[in-house]
């Protein structure tokens, strides 16, 4: 007897599916002919990034070409060029996206210090307890 599939998402010839274990969930991106797959548990990034653009129709085609990528490129075997200009392209992203985040304030750095001295307080507590007696 075969196992229902929770489908979520069709893109093209992929479909996402949800799927619960005992002790993670899964999200499954899989070629309609089970030729190929991919998968994220829920501990991942991108599980809630997956499943936030299955639910919002405007991320359809970004996640469909998405998809494809993924499914390219662990299709094929490329030249040294290629995988060059590829990490060179990777990190002009993580520049452009570092380049793009907020700057904390100075209020925000000084409550981010804050906790961590708190925790750092807690720590030792913890561990002075723990070897006293």
């Amino acid at each position: 007897m075969s196992k229902k599939k929770n489908v979520i998402a069709r893109s093209g010839n992929f479909e996402v599916t949800k799927d619960s274990g005992p002790e993670h969930d899964y999200i499954r991106i899989k070629a309609i002919n089970g030729n190929w797959g991919l998968s994220y548990r829920d501990d991942n990034e991108m599980y809630g990034k997956i499943l936030a653009m299955c639910k919002d129709p405007e991320y359809a085609e970004g996640l469909r070409m998405w998809i494809v990528m993924n499914y390219t490129m662990s299709n094929m075997i490329y030249d040294e060029g290629f995988l060059r200009d590829w990490w060179d392209a990777i990190g002009k992203l993580s520049d452009r996206r570092v380049a793009a985040a907020p700057v904390p304030t100075d209020k925000e750095n000084e409550n981010a210090m804050a906790e961590t001295q708190i925790m750092e307080e807690s720590k030792e507590m913890l561990n002075d307890d723990q070897g006293g007696d």
